[in-house]
Parts: C-alpha cells; structure tokens; sequence
C-alpha cells in the first residue's frame, strides 16, 4: 500500500490557526479565544494582520491598538487571542485581546481566514458547515489542530481537547478545557498513519510508485483590496505560487465577485453597477488540487467629473476629482457632439485625490467651440456631462456651479478650482454630476495674470524633450512620468 500525499495549503510564514475556542468558556458562553502557532524556525511579527471570518470578508480583529500587547509570535511559540479584556482566561496572558467583529464566532461554524499585512492569505480553516470539533454547554471543550503542517480545511485534522488536559480558568474559576499558549492535548494523534512524514495527508491507493504524479502544493493571490467606480471597468489580475514561491502555469482560475456573476481567466475585466463593499474571490484548481484567496473590492459613486471648460487653441477641458482616492483614469473618453470627435486618456493615467486637472485642447483636438461635453468611462457609460451655451466666448472659461449648465467667468483657472460668490438658479442635470468640488488652490488677485495662459504655462525638460505643463495639477501615468501622452480619435 503505497501513501500519496494530498494536496495540503501552507501557511507562507509558518503560523497558522491552531486552536478555537468558539464555544467560550462555561464560565461566560461569550469568552471566545484564538491560539496560532508558529511552526517556522524565526519569529514573525504580527503587526497589521487580520483575523477574518465570512471567508475574508468581517474582519474579527485586527493585530494592533491598545490590546496588541505582543507584536510578534516567536518561533515554535503560541500566540493568545481573547474575545474582550484579558480576563477571559485567568492566569495566562493575552497577546491580543479585544471586541471580536461580526457578532463574535457562530456556533454553527465559521470560515475563518489569516492575513498578513499585506493582505495576502497565511492560513484558513474553512468550517463554515460546522465547526470539526470541540463541543459548547456542558464540556465546553475547545478544537485543536492536529499538526500544523496539514490543512486547517481538513476535518481530520482537528479533535476536541481530551478533557483530561487543560490550563487556566475562565472567569467563575473553572478549568479551561483547552491548551491556550501551549502544546495541543491532540498533537500526539496526527492524522497521518504510523511511519508518515508530517507534512504529509495519506491516502491510500493500491499503485505503483511509478504511476503517481507529483502534486505541488501552491497558494493563490487575488491582489490587494481596491477602490472602484460603480459603472466603470475594473481590472483583475490573479497569480499562483508554489510551495517555494515559483509563479505557476496553467489552471482554471475563477472569480467570484460579490455581486452575482462569476468570470473565468487569470486576467479579466469587470464591471460593478452599483456603489457598495464587496468580497472578491479567486479559486484556482489543477486536477485534484484548489486553492482560493479573498480581496474587499469598495465601490463608490463616480467623483471624477468636468469642472472646467476654455474654447479655444489655447484652452482647455479641466477634471476634478472630488474623492479622496487616486481615480485610474485610463482609457476614460472626452466627446463633444458639435465636434463630432473625442479624445481617449492613455490607460495608466492616475487622478491624485482632491485634485483638478487641465486637459490642454491643442493634444486633445476638442474645445473649439461649444456644445455638450461628455466624460466616459472606457464602456462608453456616462461619467460626467456639461453644456455650453452656443456661441461661447473665447475671453475667459466656463465653469461647473451647479447643474448641467457651466457658467461662463472672465477669469480662468486651470488646475486650481474656481468657487463662485453666487450662482444662478442651474438646470437640473440629466447625468448626474459631482456634487462636491475640491477645494479650489487660492488664486491670485491680478485676474488678467490669470486669464494668460501662455504665462501659467511652464516648459519643462524630460528625457529630452521639452513638454508644457499647464496649470498646477498632474497626472500620473505609467511610461509618462505624470504627463499626459494624447491621442485623438475622430467619431465615424
């Protein structure tokens, strides 16, 4: 009978999930507490990780404030995590305590996962149907893990506390039935038959040596939590790793993203049409063997939209970003309809937050005259759309005051804001447009300096090229150093 090790996931830095509490203790049902172990040979600092449960997506506690007394678990060592004060187990101290987010932990089950600071997954233990072991009122048993080196998905590898091992006491001076910050009672009974290395799960198969394949063990990345706009694309990009961190091919990668659909590939573009906070998930499987990863995916109302408007070869169409994230973008489209031509934004352009950016009309061949002015995301959905009246003046600038309407000022503002006294009574917009502007740059008194844009305009040098800089905003964009490369496009 040969043994073929199945596909276990590996923490990345060795600590792991290794024993809950979920039940409390019989002194206070609500004394829940956590235990990781460290199974790698250096310590590791905690600073900035998360528990989480809901697979990712509610986060339990947080491994900082006043009740991270412990910054880092040593190695081969145990790190305590307390539900409330550090009087839930008497006797033993606390590394972190504090209020466990979601209502606590659920006696039906729970899927709980680790991460790192980075937000990238160490460990999880996916009991969401059930918890594998451990028994609430009248034992109040806690679940141990078996060994550290086989998945914290695998019922087998979990037993309650054998009852006849236990340390401290809960909060009335009973006996914790459990091992906090110490070796579980169950360590002894690993899953693994007698003669198996640790690090391996068996199953037993009547084959020959010859004929079993090699199964690699790998972890998933979904990427970092994100910011996007309700309507526009959003980008996704997911990775794999083996046991050694080498990038691997092939698979089947799907996404789940929070909102009732579903995408296959490694790469993919998405849309989410409403404003909200979803949990994103990438599951990536090869044969036998999957792996998941989690990333929140915040959706907000568009923020991005035209604030400013100058006809003419010198003048230009200003964005504003009213948000207080970096906006991507890259490949959003500027039209006019008397034009009948728009410009598309080079893809990697970044909005900083709270800020106004000119788009100059000689790159963008727009703003010879007036019309509607439209900002879209790259889908071709309306981000934005303003109206000047027909003729326009050339002696000043247009700007957004309120409504759909723009009205016109003798004194123009590129990349600084513009605040009205007053405002006449505006036309209700047919797209909805940013309700609040950043705070405009203060501007100086001389309007005539202003209005001369040839003067606000500075020449500077950049891999030997000369380049204008208009205004006082940038842009950053990837291979443009914060300058706008533009192209046009003619409508057909």
């Amino acid at each position: 009978m040969l043994c073929v090790p199945a596909f276990v996931a590996h923490a990345a830095s060795g600590v792991v999930i290794n024993e809950i509490a979920w039940m409390g203790t019989k002194g206070n049902a609500s004394d829940e507490w956590i235990e990781l172990y460290n199974s790698s040979s250096q310590a590791v600092d905690l600073s900035g990780w998360k528990l989480m449960e809901g697979g990712g997506g509610v986060k339990i506690i947080e491994f900082s404030g006043t009740g991270f007394s412990t910054a880092s678990i040593p190695a081969g060592g145990y790190y305590l995590i307390e539900r409330g004060d550090d009087g839930t187990i008497a006797g033993i101290t606390a590394d972190l305590s504090g209020s466990f987010g979601g209502n606590g932990l659920s006696n039906a089950g729970e899927y709980l996962v680790l991460k790192n600071a980075a937000g990238e997954t160490e460990d999880e233990v996916n009991a969401s149907a059930g918890w594998f072991a451990g028994s609430a009122s009248p034992d109040y048993l806690s679940m141990e893990r078996i060994s550290a080196a086989v998945s914290g998905n695998l019922g087998s590898n979990w037993g309650a506390n054998s009852a006849s091992s236990g340390s401290g006491s809960d909060s009335k001076g009973n006996v914790i039935r459990g091992t906090p910050r110490a070796a579980n009672s169950v360590s002894g009974s690993s899953p693994q038959q007698s003669g198996q290395s640790a690090n391996e799960e068996e199953v037993s198969s009547p084959v020959s040596l010859a004929s079993v394949p090699k199964l690699p063990t790998f972890k998933v990345d979904a990427g970092p939590d994100r910011v996007g706009i309700a309507g526009a694309d959003m980008e996704f990009s997911g990775r794999a790793f083996g046991f050694t961190d080498e990038p691997l091919e092939g698979g089947r990668f799907l996404w789940i993203f929070g909102d009732g659909t579903t995408a296959d590939g490694r790469s993919i573009k998405h849309t989410y049409r409403f404003p909200g906070v979803y949990l994103l998930s990438l599951s990536i499987s090869s044969g036998q063997e999957s792996a998941s990863d989690y990333a929140q995916v915040t959706v907000r109302e568009n923020s991005v939209s035209i604030s400013e408007v100058k006809i003419g070869p010198e003048g230009y169409i200003e964005l504003s970003n009213a948000s207080n994230d970096m906006i991507d973008i890259g490949s959003w489209i500027v039209a006019n309809d008397l034009e009948s031509k728009e410009f598309i934004i080079p893809s990697g352009t970044k909005m900083p937050a709270r800020s106004f950016v000119p788009l100059p009309n000689e790159e963008t061949g727009l703003g010879s005259g007036g019309g509607i002015f439209t900002l879209m995301y790259p889908n071709k959905r309306h981000a934005s759309r303003v109206i000047l009246p027909e003729p326009s003046r050339t002696d000043g600038s247009y700007h957004w005051t309120g409504g759909e309407m723009l009205s016109f000022s003798g004194r123009a503002t590129p990349g600084s804001g513009y605040t009205a006294a007053s405002a006449a009574p505006r036309i209700e917009p047919v797209v909805s447009h940013s309700s609040a502007l950043p705070e405009p740059v203060s501007q100086p008194a001389d309007e005539t300096a202003a209005e001369d844009l040839s003067a606000q305009s500075a020449t500077l040098g950049f891999s030997g090229t000369a380049m204008p800089l208009v205004g006082a905003a940038f842009v950053s964009a990837a291979g443009a150093a914060g300058f706008l490369m533009l192209r046009k496009r003619m409508i057909e």
